[in-house]
Parts: structure tokens; C-alpha cells; sequence
């Protein structure tokens, strides 16, 4: 699950692991702008998980990349074996008016919104299709729906 780390990811992610799900905890550490990193974010949830019994394994590749997104589905398997879902939940929200926002701005929303899970789908779509099995998810929020 990308953007397990804070929010609605990991309230997602620590109930799957509580049904029974193997998981992998993906999350940069970002701020909600996108910015910085923590790559401890992750593993805390991951930790979190493993103590209360749950499979976990925690992940920081940064999935608007097709490396990113590459490397997270790798973990996946060579973790688990395979991939049975797919929750595409990574998101950023910035601070400023439309007016005062920049292409460059835009561009970074694009990568993560879009970008990110087109390259974790391209990513795990072979391993779904050779398993003949696979879910695939994608999450927004009131923010996505509605603006700020």
C-alpha cells in the first residue's frame, strides 16, 4: 500500500494486516506538501503491526518514479512471493491558492497522483496477470473530491 504511513494509509493498512494480509508499508516520510523525507515513517507502522502479531515489511521507494514503483512491487515479491492487492493511496495536498500555485507545482501533484500509480500498476500488472489474480485500488480523499 503506497502512503501507508500517516492517515487514512496506515488506518488501511493496520486493518488489512489485522484480517490477515501480508503487507508492505509503503510511505516516503514526506510532509503533506510532498516535501522532506522520514524514512522511519514506514518502518514504525511496519513495527506496529509486527507486534501485534501482524506480517509487515516496510518500504520508502518513492513511487512517482517507474524505478519507485518498480522497486516497491519488487520488495512485494521477493518478500512474499507475489501480490494479491494493489492500494494506491500516496498523496500530497499543497498549501496555496490555485492562483499562487506553479507549473512546477502541478507537476509535482501529477507524479504523485498520476505517476505514482501508474508506475506501481504497470509494476505489479505481470505478476497479477501470471498469477491470474490481482486487486487493484485506488484511494482519494475529501480534499481529492471536493478541493481545499
Amino acid at each position: 500500500m503506497t502512503g501507508a504511513g500517516r492517515g487514512l494509509g496506515r488506518a488501511y493498512v493496520e486493518l488489512l494486516a489485522e484480517r490477515g494480509a501480508r503487507v508492505v508499508v509503503n510511505d516516503l516520510g514526506t510532509e503533506v506538501s510532498g516535501f522532506g523525507k522520514d524514512c522511519t515513517i514506514a518502518e514504525q507502522v511496519a513495527d506496529c503491526i509486527r507486534s501485534r502479531g501482524g506480517k509487515a515489511i516496510a518500504n520508502d521507494s518513492n513511487v512517482s518514479t517507474p524505478e519507485g514503483g518498480s522497486d516497491l512491487i519488487a520488495t512485494t515479491i521477493e518478500h512474499f512471493g507475489r501480490i494479491d492487492l494493489l492500494v494506491n493511496n500516496a498523496g500530497i495536498c499543497g498549501s496555496q491558492l490555485f492562483e499562487d500555485a506553479t507549473l512546477d507545482d502541478f507537476d509535482h501533484y501529477w507524479r504523485v497522483h498520476l505517476g505514482g500509480p501508474v508506475n506501481t500498476v504497470k509494476a505489479a500488472w505481470p505478476y497479477m496477470v501470471a498469477q491470474r489474480y490481482g486487486k487493484i485500488i485506488f484511494t482519494t480523499s475529501v480534499s481529492g473530491l471536493f478541493g481545499l
